[in-house]
Formats: C-alpha cells, structure tokens, sequence
C-alpha cells in the first residue's frame, strides 16, 4: 500500500506540474496573442488618425479654393457648401482634440498697400487643387505662374522656383535654389513653405527673394476690371451683361480712339478684343497692345478670332467660338478672385 501511495502521489505532483506549465504556455500564447492585438490596434489607431488629418487638409484646401472662386451668381449653393465643409472640418478638429479654427479666406482683405512683383514663378506639384491655391495667392502679388508635375523645363525661365518637398526628394536638381513646400516644417531648406498655405509666409518669402533679382513695387490691390472691345453690337451687349455679373468697373467700347483712350488712362485686368477689329492696322495695334502688356504685366490680352493670329507675344489666348459658359470659364480663368 505504502508503494501505492508513494506512486499515487508522484502522479498527482507530475500531474500538477503539467497542469502549471500548461497554464504558463497558455498564459504566454494569450500575452502574445494581446500584445499583438494591441501592435495592431496602435497602427490602425494611427492610420485612422492620419486619414483624419489628411481629410483635414483637404477639405480645408475645397474651402479656401470655392472662396478664391466666389461665385457671386450663386451666393446660397456657395455658402450651403462651405458651411458643410467646415462642419465636417469641426467634427474632424474635435476627433482630433484641435481646436475649432476661424473659417476665413487665406488672402483675406487688404485695406492698404499690397506689393506686387514683375516675376514669374514655376510651380512643381502634382497636386492640383495645392496648384490653384498657391497660383491664386501668386496672382494677388501680381505674379504670373506655370505649373508643372516634374523639372522637365528650363529652370533659368522663372524667377522662382516652388517644388512639393516629396518630388524634389526624387530628384537630382537638388542644389538650385528652390522654394520647398511641404505639410510639415523642414528646417534642412532656407526657404520652406508649409502646408496649408498662409499669405503671410508667402509674402515673406516673396519679399526676401525677389527684391534682388526683380523690380518690385507698391500698388493699390489689382482690381478684377474688364475692358471688352466686339464687333457685333449684340455679341457685345451679351458679353458685357455677363461680365458685370463676375466683376466692376468693367468698360465697353466702340472705337479705335476710345481703345487707346481707356488703355492710356486705366489699368485692366482683362482685355477682351475681336482680331478683326484690329487686324487692319496690326503694327500700330501690335505696338500699342505690348506696350501696355509690358507696363502692366499683370493684365492678359484675349483675342476673339476665327482665323488664324499672327505674331502677338503679348497675348494670352486666341478663342474662337465663345459660348456663355466660356466666357464665364475664361473670366474665373484670369480673373481669380471673381
């Protein structure tokens, strides 16, 4: 009996034992399993957060992009929209424990002096809306601007340079002088302009960089104004009614003498004319016509033609058939604050 016990005893001590180290493997397999589960809570934790912040960024670049546009014709769809996007804006904010930002325009209105600059910029981005925003904010300095999506262009044409941080990374012109943009701050460039846009950095920048290389001066903000010269009395009539619904101060002649007269005495953003008002006196018109786009670089020349143009370097485009829709397209087109 006694070895019976002594047996008995030892199989209920290995029994225990087994039952521990099963318990401890069954304990580490569960910390394991948890401390996996936790790994992957954290990095969907962290996607989610980040596609937050992206939503963030790019509801905020539809705002400002529908405020540069403005459209005055429809004020309530307009507003019915911004007033949507900031709401999901806020919601985004309160995930995210930000604060509620003040919703407000990134040019935002100037009761002084604004300084404009005779340049022209180079924009690298593949982001088009990122693209429109900075172009429209360029314009209000009275820049000119060309996007592209890679370098492959002359970058001895521009004055400026402006490059996404994420191409100029893949890239091997990294020794020109370029304007970084980027969503978050990179102290490694002199010049580095974050995301969103400001119009302050902007201006800074500007300021900072052109000053040496280009003639700059204080102006009056460049008013979006439009001087339309048609052949067709009707045609004129229609597009004028259209014009004064986008802008002010906008001017509709009928003479060679009233042309010269209003481009003598007045600055236009938009200069709207029929090539066959003009084509017969091309030198003279030719003349006329790059002398003013010289004086004010800001301003763009628009041909109406059917035929073909001859040399006009100081045109910005040559139309053909202009519909109501067109028009409207080309006014919001150089117009960027219409």
């Amino acid at each position: 009996y006694q070895k019976i016990f002594y047996m008995q005893n030892d199989f209920l001590n290995f029994q225990k034992k087994i039952d521990v180290d099963s318990v401890l493997d069954l304990l580490k397999e569960k910390f394991e399993t948890t401390g996996q589960n936790l790994t992957k809570t954290s990095h969907e934790k962290d996607r989610y957060l980040h596609l937050l912040e992206e939503n963030l960024y790019q509801l905020g670049n539809i705002s400002n992009a529908m405020r540069c546009l403005n459209e005055g014709y429809n004020k309530e769809i307009n507003s019915l929209i911004l007033n949507a996007l900031n709401s999901q804006k806020d919601q985004i904010r309160l995930e995210l424990n930000e604060a509620l930002e003040h919703h407000k325009s990134i040019i935002g209105t100037s009761h002084g002096k604004v300084l404009q600059f005779e340049a022209s910029v180079a924009i690298v981005n593949n982001d088009e809306l990122e693209n429109f925003l900075l172009a429209n904010l360029l314009s209000y300095f009275g820049i000119e601007s060309t996007c592209f999506k890679n370098l492959s262009f002359d970058v001895n044409d521009f004055h400026l340079i402006f490059i996404k941080d994420k191409i100029l990374n893949e890239n091997v012109k990294k020794n020109y002088d370029f304007i970084v943009m980027g969503r978050h701050k990179n102290t490694h460039y002199e010049y580095f302009l974050t995301l969103p846009f400001e119009k302050k950095d902007l201006e800074n920048i500007l300021q900072n960089k052109l000053d040496k290389v280009c003639t700059l001066k204080f102006k009056t903000p460049y008013q979006n104004n439009v001087l339309l010269f048609k052949q067709n009395d009707f045609d004129a009539t229609l597009f004028f009614n259209i014009i004064e619904k986008q802008c002010d101060k906008n001017v509709c002649i009928n003479s060679f003498s009233q042309l010269k007269q209003e481009l003598s005495k007045e600055t236009y953003r938009l200069i709207l004319l029929d090539y066959e008002l003009i084509k017969f006196d091309l030198e003279q018109m030719r003349n006329l016509l790059s002398a003013y786009k010289k004086q004010h670089p800001q301003s763009h020349i628009i041909f109406f033609s059917k035929e073909k143009v001859g040399d006009f370097d100081c045109v910005s485009e040559v139309l053909s058939d202009v519909s109501r829709n067109d028009l409207i397209t080309l006014l919001r087109k150089y117009l960027p604050k219409a």
